[in-house]
């Protein structure tokens, strides 16, 4: 973002114009704004309520996959212990991502298209190598 700003006013995306409304003290108006955008697109629709309840779902089952009978998963951590942090990192990520991003309702979306079919693939990988 820094480095971005650097550059000349007129060449700056929108990480640079970012970092320059924080120097002049406007972050917050930006931020209120993405957020207010992406809540708007979120809660448009009564089925877009289900979203967030979704995603929390998720969280919890990724956080403690024997508590719901993901067995699978269970395994899968064993056998490798840095993806439930990695795993977590991404549900971070993808929080800022959605808070910072005009468009951040597609973040959450885009990480989930990729990082389901990974822990897919260990899940069942684990219960191949458990048998």
């Amino acid at each position: 973002s820094v480095a971005d700003w650097l550059r000349p006013a007129d060449e700056r995306t929108h990480l640079g114009r970012f970092v320059q409304s924080a120097i002049d003290g406007g972050a917050w108006q930006v931020v209120a704004r993405k957020a207010e955008q992406n809540l708007t697109i979120l809660f448009s629709s009564v089925l877009s309520v289900l979203i967030p309840v979704g995603a929390l779902f998720v969280a919890l089952v990724l956080m403690r996959p024997s508590s719901w009978g993901a067995r699978a998963l269970a395994l899968a951590y064993d056998r490798s212990p840095t993806l439930r942090r990695g795993l977590a990192c991404l549900l971070v990520l993808l929080g800022i991502g959605f808070a910072v991003n005009d468009s951040g309702t597609a973040i959450p979306a885009i990480g989930a298209m990729l990082a389901i079919p990974l822990v897919i693939a260990a899940s069942m990988r684990a219960l191949q190598d458990d048998d």
